[in-house]
């Protein structure tokens, strides 16, 4: 059962700790970060081994969450997977936060917007505690940051005034604040990316220097993530992946692009970094990491998704077609989780559309014809798990 297994996936830490109310006044120096583990990743579109999705993939299930007029999902931003639940977050239509058993029954909603004591106006990013048992919700308008048991009950909220960006929860008493264009903690150095404290606010360590100047102020989604029990970030126009743990940052792959490679590309405000990205291929948003595998995109006038085998450093260049109908939503996965599954979301009329492409549907994919079954056009989203094998062959 697929809640068993996603048991196995989750370390137990101690118990999660708040944020400090106070801001300290903290010294910038920065540390390196380690390349013990580090591998170059060299992506070259004409030379990549091409990989069919059915030849890695051994192992397909699916959620289908549960519709009724107290949960109504929009769009799904996030998805985090905890011993009893699945947390599903709604940043850009709903502004909600859901939970869901691992049947796809829905348990309840976690705060809501508005101005109460434990309700949100902003619902600026949603992540979990440092060994899964609470949920957090930091509202950037309200500058506050709070806590909220697995069963959705408030449980106590912290000052947020210290945040200049997401902050992801390592452990009981370090926590990475991203601050790539907002300030905020990084107020006495605003070339710092990431930068972690601990539970007071007390300076760790921090990490990187942005390539762009302080005219610059875009930013792309939400670079720092939680991805299982770890913590990822990428900076924008920077092609190393970093993990960071108590002890400090590490770089775990670097991406080099050939012929091409935005990150190297100097620019000095918004026209000039866009200009930069049309012209030069880069590494998108996705980076998602399992056990044996690192999934990512490469995008210029066209997007193409690779997949990295750790064990042998082989690199392979995903194809678009499929022969399992059912394979059709794992492209643009959101999440991982370990033991190597990849987790991908799709809303029902995206699936009567490929569906709706094939007459014969029941002789041509039982698995999707089955799922065609269960859900309507106005049902929410849909849960892909798919595992990826652990011996992949060309």
């Amino acid at each position: 059962m697929l809640r068993n297994l996603l048991k196995c996936f989750h370390a137990v830490l101690a118990t999660a700790m708040a944020v400090s109310c106070g801001h300290s006044s903290i010294s910038m120096n920065r540390v390196a970060a380690g390349t013990d583990r580090a591998d170059t990743i060299v992506v070259n579109y004409s030379d990549t081994a091409i990989l069919a999705l059915q030849d890695c993939i051994d192992s397909v299930k699916y959620v289908v969450l549960e519709s009724n007029a107290e949960c109504p999902i929009g769009y799904v931003d996030a998805v985090y997977f905890t011993d009893s639940s699945i947390v599903v977050v709604d940043y850009r239509i709903a502004s909600s936060v859901y939970l869901f058993g691992y049947d796809g029954k829905f348990r309840g909603r976690v705060s809501q917007p508005g101005n109460g004591p434990h309700e949100y106006l902003n619902l600026t990013y949603v992540t979990l505690s440092h060994d899964s048992r609470m949920i957090v919700i930091q509202d950037r308008q309200k500058d506050k940051v709070m806590w909220f048991d697995m069963n959705g009950k408030y449980c106590r909220s912290t000052d947020g005034t210290s945040m200049g960006g997401d902050v992801e929860y390592v452990a009981e008493n370090c926590l990475i604040h991203e601050t790539d264009a907002v300030g905020g903690i990084s107020r006495p150095n605003d070339h710092s990316s990431f930068v972690a404290t601990d539970s007071t606010n007390g300076y760790l360590y921090s990490v990187c220097q942005q390539q762009y100047s302080s005219k610059m102020k875009a930013m792309y989604g939400h670079p720092l993530k939680r991805q299982g029990s770890r913590i990822i970030g990428r900076r924008v126009a920077d092609n190393s992946i970093y993990e960071f743990t108590e002890t400090g940052p590490e770089i775990i792959h670097y991406v080099k692009i050939i012929p091409d490679d935005f990150s190297g590309y100097k620019y000095e405000d918004t026209d000039s970094f866009f200009k930069g990205q049309r012209l030069h291929q880069s590494l998108d948003e996705t980076f998602i990491e399992t056990d044996s595998y690192s999934y990512f995109s490469v995008s210029q006038d066209y997007q193409q998704d690779y997949l990295y085998s750790h064990s042998d450093r082989k690199l392979y260049r995903l194809k678009t077609r499929f022969n399992r109908l059912i394979l059709g939503f794992f492209f643009r996965p959101i999440t991982s989780l370990n033991n190597d599954w990849m987790v991908s979301v799709s809303e029902p009329f995206v699936i009567y559309g490929l569906a709706n492409q094939f007459p014969n549907l029941e002789q041509m994919d039982e698995e999707l014809y089955g799922l065609k079954q269960k859900i309507s056009l106005d049902d929410n989203p849909v849960i892909f798990f798919y595992h990826i094998k652990k011996d992949i062959q060309p």
